[in-house]
């Protein structure tokens, strides 16, 4: 827990989440006052963008994405997000790019939806449909019994999820340390010293789409009650 510590130490309350972690290659797809979906740029982030949904802890510095499960979404999903996509400092980089792409996150899952307690805290995203190559997703609420598991994809034309439980017995607020790494079709992931992997084909890939780093609070609920959310904090974010 050294490490930790020291990672907390250098995290600064009252500053805005930028000063706090350098997200010049992201840009935030957020909501606004009025729940409907927006957008902060690299620009706006760097100028100190805060607001009810992101914003710095004014405990621990640590870099908070809230998600109401009454959110808009995006127009080509289902359910709303506070999350950092990846566009630049390595971004769209092809399926079997032979240079190792690379993201490394700690964070806490502090509350989800009750009903269904699932967020992604990390994706490997792409422009084509069904091009998620990986969803890693935080799972429960119940004290000892969440896990954290990898969504990937089948080697098939239908391309169905499938996913692998990378690391279990957490409770809501346990520390999560991951790693993400693609080199040459192959997906390592890492959560707290666990790994799997998964190598996709360019026979049902292709080789056209172009691929990015997504990191955050994407809620896999949605209702109308304002007061059903996800929160998750996060204490390091760096791409590789």
């Amino acid at each position: 827990m050294l490490f930790a510590s020291i990672a907390f130490a250098q995290l600064k309350p009252t500053l805005p989440p930028s000063s706090n972690f350098d997200l010049s290659a992201w840009k935030l797809q957020t909501l606004d006052s009025n729940n409907k979906f927006t957008e902060a740029s690299p620009a706006q982030l760097s100028k100190g963008y805060q607001s009810q949904y992101f914003y710095t802890d004014a405990a621990d510095g640590s870099m908070v994405l809230k998600t109401p499960a009454n959110g808009e979404a995006t127009s080509s999903a289902t359910h709303p997000r506070v999350e950092l996509r990846q566009i630049s400092n390595g971004a769209n980089w092809k399926l079997f790019d032979t240079v190792l792409h690379s993201l490394t996150a700690q964070c806490k899952v502090m509350k989800t939806a009750p009903d269904t307690p699932k967020i992604v805290i990390g994706q490997i995203h792409g422009s084509e449909k069904v091009s998620q190559l990986l969803k890693l997703t935080w799972v429960g609420n119940k004290s000892g019994k969440c896990f954290v598991q990898a969504n990937f994809k089948n080697n098939n034309a239908v391309k169905k999820d499938y996913t692998l439980k990378v690391v279990e017995n957490l409770s809501l607020g346990d520390e999560v340390h991951y790693n993400i790494i693609m080199k040459n079709g192959t997906i390592t992931v890492t959560v707290n010293g666990k790994s799997c992997s998964h190598t996709y084909t360019e026979e049902y890939f292709g080789t056209a789409d172009k691929y990015y780093f997504k990191a955050g609070n994407y809620l896999q609920f949605r209702g109308v009650d304002a007061d059903v959310y996800g929160l998750v904090k996060f204490y390091k974010l760096k791409i590789g």
